[in-house]
């Protein structure tokens, strides 16, 4: 399928032009993501009406909350903002429009926002979208970030749409990873990149602690990043693998010349190794 051009592309993302999907599906785009615009609608024109979507004191209780975690998290020996900046810089360039698939509380999100202008960010959980939404107008970038509450197993959008399609520490928590690849693979454009990172078998060790004296568990699956990779290098994309800062990275380019050269008849190349990084302290 041919991918929509950069202008109607960003009609889609906008909603002013027909996407091509179902009409249960688009309905359902829209209804929840009318949940949270209800309340930062304004978001867009940066304006008075824009301060007024959060008050000054939810907005500092949020920002208070994120870095009471983020300490948290550095006692047990995690440090998420490193981590943010490992997966980053492992997936730079990133360029055009780029989808993030699993808002969370938004410490990916932001970050990611501070060097793309066009950031689409879906998740299924309202809730977690509006701390989200409040990390974000803290520091800044909410003016860059549209947030659509959908399922990622079945996007609402056309494929090809987007330059790149990341994620970032979401996948462990899926009971369906499988179907989550195959809608980041389907949204990327001929070119494009995919990066997925989660956490390693050192960083889920770490999790386990810290929510274990929190009294909590944490979902800790066997890694399938070999699969994934292997799944990836399938569909004609070239894979480089990293593991650093308790985070198993991949990033993945589509059009490579590994596909160019299995449609020759030839053997496509190998994934690139994996390639580690000790963590600094």
């Amino acid at each position: 399928m041919k991918a929509p051009t950069d202008s109607a592309a960003d009609r889609i993302l906008s909603g002013s032009e027909d996407d091509g999907t179902s009409p249960p599906g688009r309905a359902r785009a829209q209804e929840g993501n009318g949940v949270l615009n209800r309340s930062v609608a304004a978001l867009a024109d940066n304006g008075e009406s824009a301060r007024r979507a959060f008050s000054d004191d939810e907005l500092k209780a949020n920002r208070e909350m994120l870095e009471a975690r983020n300490a948290a998290h550095r006692r047990f020996g995690y440090d998420a903002i490193a981590s943010v900046r490992f997966v980053l810089g492992k997936a730079q360039p990133l360029r055009g429009r780029v989808l993030d698939i699993g808002t969370g509380k938004g410490r990916f999100l932001v970050a990611l926002a501070r060097q793309v202008v066009k950031v689409t960010t879906v998740d299924i959980s309202p809730d977690e979208q509006r701390y989200a939404v409040m990390e974000a107008m803290h520091a800044g970038v909410a003016d860059r970030i549209r947030f659509v509450i959908h399922d990622a197993h079945r996007l609402p959008w056309p494929s090809g749409l987007f330059d790149a399609v990341v994620s970032w520490n979401v996948f462990h928590h899926l009971d369906h990873p499988e179907g989550v690849l195959s809608e980041m693979i389907r949204m990327v454009r001929p070119k494009g990149k995919l990066v997925l990172a989660d956490f390693d078998s050192q960083g889920f060790r770490l999790m386990d602690e810290i929510h274990a004296a929190e009294g909590q568990t944490h979902p800790h699956p066997p890694s399938r990043f070999a699969h994934w990779q292997a799944c990836l290098c399938r569909k004609g994309f070239t894979v480089h693998r990293f593991v650093g800062h308790n985070q198993e990275v991949l990033v993945a380019k589509r059009g490579s010349s590994a596909a160019a050269g299995a449609r020759r008849g030839r053997r496509p190349l190998s994934s690139k190794p994996i390639q580690r990084q000790l963590k600094t302290r």
